[in-house]
């Protein structure tokens, strides 16, 4: 529960801690003079977004190996992404790495219940982004429709990498 009170105009009230790509439904309680009154009707369902639906907010993986449990639902395209490699998907995460040493990086998608296509760059900005690598169903005669790459990395350079749906 939040409490907000102000004396004059409109309501303004920060909600913090919120997760991303969930539903959350917010009711607002009115008191009078009397400090009583009827809650209002509930608003609809609003779902917060993403947070690395942009590439300007890519998720900064930070060790050298793990996983990540994430969601592209409710993502988008945005202005000046890259084409799609693949498919007619277009919902995109991003996420960003930096090796501190040259070497060789395997990164996947397994584990994921939705066709992927995993795309990795190098740049800095999305209108200058160079494609590495992508991939589109490790073995999609068997079955395997999520995405799978190993790139060579050179230590302090910055990579990027989407993950969209292909349809």
């Amino acid at each position: 529960n939040k409490t907000c009170s102000w004396s004059s105009g409109p309501l303004s009230c920060t909600v913090v801690g919120l997760t991303s790509n969930v539903a959350y439904t917010f009711q607002v309680t009115a008191s009078n003079t009397s400090n009583t009154s009827a809650a209002s009707v509930s608003s609809n369902s609003v779902v917060i977004g993403l947070s690395n639906n942009s590439f300007s907010a890519a998720l900064s993986l930070i060790d050298t190996s793990g996983s990540e449990t994430d969601s592209n639902e409710n993502a988008t395209l945005e202005t000046n992404e890259p084409a799609l490699d693949a498919g007619t998907g277009g919902a995109s995460v991003w996420y960003r790495y930096t090796p501190t040493q040259s070497g060789t990086l395997s990164i996947d998608t397994v584990g994921s219940d939705f066709d992927t296509v995993l795309t990795a760059y190098t740049g800095s900005t999305i209108a200058t982004l160079s494609r590495v690598a992508f991939n589109d169903d490790i073995y999609y005669y068997n079955g395997f429709v999520t995405s799978a790459i190993s790139i060579a990395v050179s230590a302090n350079v910055t990579y990027h990498f989407r993950v969209t749906s292909f349809g």
